[in-house]
């Protein structure tokens, strides 16, 4: 039989222990009768860094995501996390397997964690390509050329640039030739060359833009063979061709657009939507 004094004991802990776990699970928010509590916002505070009226908002909108998904009845099969997760590997170099291994132990989280997180994404692209599927419009011409003319200095690149061309059959050869340039490789061969930017694709306007002088860029598939470009100089800065960066400026506007909608759709949805704020 337990003493008095222990009796005290226990209760207090037992009581301690449940008013706490009370305290850090207060419910703070209720959005169309889903909670948020104060666990949920302090964790995030504490993993982000934001503030906390910042993580509220967030946490708000990622309930009406939620809510909003269901509504609509959008699910994510496992084949469908399968392939998306073989996608990320596939840009990383890695396998599935490897990837996966790697981000486990990197956020000391559970494969079921992981596949939650994931789902939770996948999720919400398939949320917004819903939304966003009869909403959004291609920018005409008009805008684009707008946007170039009072943005030129944003697509403002080297107007030349003096390079060695070197060219093989093998990456492997090609490698080997990045790394002690003087040393003779087989079936390596070099040109020097300059090279106009208005005379490139965008693609690789691109590359030898973001490749430091006095530095390779990284090696390019041509057809049967394989390149990469010794950068000696580059020349005055000078604004794109308007057709070789007409994507850029698309997708930007597009970026923009996108943005826009689900902001507004969004927005709506909050005015509607029955939130209670018990804090």
């Amino acid at each position: 039989m337990l003493k008095t004094g222990k009796l005290i004991f226990l209760f207090l802990a037992i009581f301690t222990t449940s008013l706490f776990s009370q305290i850090i699970n207060e419910i703070e928010i209720i959005v169309n009768n889903e909670p948020i509590t104060s666990y949920d916002i302090d964790t995030l505070v504490l993993e982000t860094g934001e503030t906390r009226n910042k993580i509220i908002d967030l946490l708000v909108r990622k309930s009406l995501e939620q809510q909003d998904a269901d509504r609509l009845r959008i699910t994510v099969s496992k084949d469908e996390l399968d392939a998306y997760i073989e996608k990320i590997a596939l840009a990383q170099k890695m396998t599935k397997d490897v990837f996966m291994g790697y981000v486990l132990q990197r956020l000391n989280m559970s494969k079921l964690d992981f596949y939650k997180k994931i789902e939770e994404q996948v999720k919400q692209e398939k949320l917004y390509g819903t939304i966003l599927s009869s909403k959004l419009e291609r920018p005409t011409e008009n805008q684009i050329k707008s946007f170039y003319d009072k943005n030129k200095e944003m697509f403002s690149v080297s107007s030349s640039f003096e390079v060695i061309e070197y060219s093989s059959f093998s990456e492997s050869f090609l490698r080997k030739k990045m790394m002690s340039p003087i040393m003779e490789v087989p079936t390596v061969f070099e040109e020097e060359k300059t090279i106009f930017a208005k005379d490139l694709t965008a693609e690789m306007l691109k590359i030898l833009e973001a490749s430091p002088v006095q530095n390779f860029t990284k090696i390019i598939p041509s057809q049967s063979s394989y390149l990469v470009y010794f950068i000696k100089s580059k020349g005055d800065k000078k604004p794109a061709p308007l057709e070789s960066v007409k994507m850029v400026i698309v997708q930007k506007l597009m970026l923009v657009q996108q943005n826009r909608v689900l902001q507004e759709y969004f927005t709506q949805l909050q005015e509607k939507a029955n939130i209670v704020y018990l804090k």
